[in-house]
């Protein structure tokens, strides 16, 4: 049992939890073995029906580091994060996925980076790990341009609780809409002052492990229906100001990519003609989506060869009534 005597720990790590099957184990360890050893890890028990619950119980039991919370019914991963934030004691929060895991100096390396505790966000890579093979997804030029292009993920980061706290900050319902961590970290984006608030650790530190586990890859979260809402909050979150000019000019980009995900998918799932069919009756009436792809320049950086058409496609769509 750790010896931790702070009343507010370094960092708060939450993690809801649904059906993780195999995977959770591997998390959890990694979490609780973390060099950095003065941390919370906040499960919160999503009404898993796969045994997940007795995992976290039996670890609850042994280290007093892990809270549990139990959701009374399914909340989704949006609303779950948020009930774990209204618990978190930590100075900073982290966030992690149920099925992924961590370089067991991942949170010592962010804590130290945040310059005793003065930089409201820190910023690191990620590994991404599909059909065993593993790819780097660390920084590049400009880390804010790339957390962009890169869907914004949270969990390789942590950010300071009192920014969250002091600007209400909390992760939208995911039955209604889909990217809650990009909006999520947009709204941060917009609470901090400036760029010399954000520190880089330039590492890979977090393991996202590509399972029938992710929340993105269901149906019911990533679907073509939650589109128009999503694009509206990116498209707010944009009008409430305080964007660096990156931002700004990679959000239709996100968007573009998004749109080309569901496709695909639909193709995959339906057929070709559905799909088409799909996005010809949905894309023109929301009007936060023709706003947006109506106004990306097809020689805009960041998309490749095939998405420039697909976006010369989203176009015609978007004028027609």
């Amino acid at each position: 049992m750790p010896d931790i005597t702070r009343e507010t720990p370094l960092i708060s790590v939450i993690l809801p939890v649904y059906n993780a099957g195999e995977f959770l184990r591997p998390c959890i360890d990694t979490l609780l073995n973390q060099t950095l050893r003065d941390i919370e890890i906040i499960c919160v028990l999503d009404c898993p029906t796969d045994g997940s619950d007795k995992v976290i119980e039996e670890y609850a039991a042994k280290d007093d580091r892990i809270v549990v919370v139990r959701n009374e019914h399914n909340l989704n991963i949006g609303e779950s994060r948020n009930v774990g934030l209204q618990i978190a004691r930590g100075i900073y929060i982290g966030f992690s996925d149920h099925d992924d895991i961590h370089e067991l100096d991942m949170y010592e390396k962010l804590y130290q980076a945040t310059e005793h505790e003065t930089s409201k966000m820190v910023l690191s890579g990620r590994i991404v790990v599909e059909n065993g093979l593993s790819t780097a997804d660390g920084f590049r030029q400009n880390c804010l341009s790339y957390m962009m292009k890169s869907t914004a993920h949270i969990t390789p980061h942590i950010f300071q609780r009192e920014v969250l706290v002091s600007n209400n900050l909390s992760f939208i319902d995911t039955k209604k809409t889909f990217g809650e961590d990009i909006i999520f970290f947009l709204q941060v984006v917009n609470a901090i002052e400036s760029d010399s608030c954000i520190s880089i650790v330039k590492d890979t530190l977090y393991h996202h492990i590509e399972t029938g586990h992710n929340t993105a890859g269901m149906v019911s979260y990533f679907s073509l229906q939650k589109l128009d809402l999503f694009a509206e909050l990116c498209k707010k979150s944009l009008e409430d100001g305080g964007f660096r000019q990156t931002i700004i000019s990679d959000l239709p980009v996100l968007l573009v990519l998004k749109s080309y995900t569901l496709f695909r998918r639909l193709v995959a799932n339906q057929g070709f003609q559905f799909a088409i069919k799909m996005f010809k009756s949905t894309i023109p009436k929301s009007s936060s989506c023709k706003e947006i792809f109506c106004g990306v320049p097809l020689s805009i950086k960041g998309l490749s060869l095939s998405k420039r058409f697909f976006l010369l496609w989203l176009k015609w769509v978007c004028r027609k009534k």
